[in-house]
């Protein structure tokens, strides 16, 4: 049996966006306890990931049907790493 490997990358990239924007879950317990807040006011953290991936999906995809997916996607994640690099330059 064949496996694209585009599909995989695809599928891979896919997994890992929706795994940085799940994965703060784990820690609302700890966060709520540290900052001295109920859960109702810490769960605002995943309402406004989720909100903003929803407020900009159309507009993305609309760019991505003009310029390409593939601009799109290179273009993403050059500023993504962009910005980790700047991250990692700048002082502590």
């Amino acid at each position: 049996m064949f496996v694209d490997p585009r599909k995989i990358a695809i599928a891979t990239a896919g997994f890992c966006a929706f795994l940085n924007l799940y994965s703060p879950q784990a820690l609302l317990p700890a966060l709520a306890h540290e900052l001295g807040v109920g859960a109702a006011e810490i769960s605002t953290i995943m309402t406004a990931s989720a909100l903003a991936i929803a407020l900009t999906a159309p507009f993305t995809g609309v760019i991505a049907d003009v310029l390409g997916r593939k601009r799109v996607i290179t273009a993403a994640m050059l500023a993504s790493w962009c910005r980790w690099r700047a991250r990692r330059w700048r002082p502590t």
